[in-house]
């Protein structure tokens, strides 16, 4: 076997940069062909890796179920030449930390789906979360341009608190394995296998999110490929009296709120936290304030230019 999968792949590449940087002779640096050596997902068998990727498209799915989101559709990639194993169709008003939870859960569901085979090398995690995920992570980051909160470590803990809870599991895995064989679901195929498991479309346990602000709303489904799936938009809302602020140093705020928010470990959790699925209320923090301070003006000029 040699590294042509590497070396004509750019984005590969650079993930395992540093990686192939550490070892002798990086030039006939080789999977060692059993599955504890596999170091990139270009080794890992056929079969293996679209049962993986069936388990990332399904685990969109679960996880936006038990969200409340509504799924429109799986498929799985044509050809292991695409980036992206598959795309899932997802949308629905909902915050945008709950589609945050929907979006990083599943490459973390693949990496350890793969390592309960005995894909343990760590470097084929980091493949997995950063090539199998890098779509995601793109919609994600697209929200914090947006100027919305989203916090991406709670985001990973509420996805795998979700999906440890039994009916979910057992949905996921009959979900995947009818994707395998079909390549392709719709609405109905999914509902099915959902309401066969009685998995409820509401989260069983809190899932975090900041306090009020701006709804998303996301994009319809389209027949676009699953690898150019558009990220949510921002509905619009009446306007509120607010105190004048410069708009760029309030969106200059709310990336900074996000990249410190990447950096935190935890995030502690309050009895005056929202829950949207439980209709509960929640105390507006200064920054959140200034946050959708920022996204109301700015769509208040867009509408006032149009």
């Amino acid at each position: 076997m040699d590294t042509s999968p590497i070396d004509n792949n750019g984005f590969h590449a650079a993930v395992h940069a540093d990686f192939l940087s550490r070892q002798p002779d990086p030039g006939e640096f080789l999977s060692s062909g059993e599955p504890g050596g596999v170091w990139c997902t270009a080794y890992v068998p056929d079969d293996v890796w679209w049962h993986s990727a069936a388990i990332h498209e399904s685990t969109h799915a679960t996880l936006a179920w038990m969200l409340g989101l509504s799924v429109q559709g799986l498929a799985l990639a044509q050809d292991r030449a695409q980036l992206e194993g598959g795309g899932a169709w997802v949308d629905g008003p909902a915050d945008a930390q709950y589609y945050t939870v929907e979006k990083l859960g599943p490459a973390i569901a693949q990496a350890d789906w793969l390592t309960g085979r005995g894909y343990t090398h760590p470097e084929l995690r980091r493949c997995v979360e950063k090539v199998s995920g890098s779509g995601d992570q793109a919609i994600v980051d697209g929200f914090a341009d947006q100027g919305f909160v989203v916090d991406r470590t709670q985001a990973l803990e509420d996805a795998r608190e979700l999906l440890t809870h039994p009916r979910a599991q057992a949905a996921l895995h009959a979900l995947a394995e009818l994707l395998l064989e079909e390549r392709g679901l719709d609405d109905h195929q999914i509902t099915r296998v959902f309401r066969s498991h009685r998995l409820k479309p509401r989260p069983p346990t809190r899932v975090w999110r900041p306090g009020r602000r701006l709804a998303l709303i996301a994009a319809p489904t389209s027949p676009v490929s699953p690898q150019r799936a558009e990220p949510p938009l921002p509905a619009v809302q009446a306007h509120q009296e607010e105190a004048e602020v410069p708009l760029d140093r309030l969106l200059a705020l709310a990336k900074r709120i996000d990249t410190e928010s990447q950096s935190r470990q935890s995030v502690a959790r309050t009895p005056q936290e929202s829950d949207g699925i439980h209709g509960t209320t929640a105390a507006q923090t200064p920054a959140e304030h200034l946050l959708n301070h920022a996204q109301h003006e700015g769509m208040s000029a867009r509408r006032a230019q149009s």
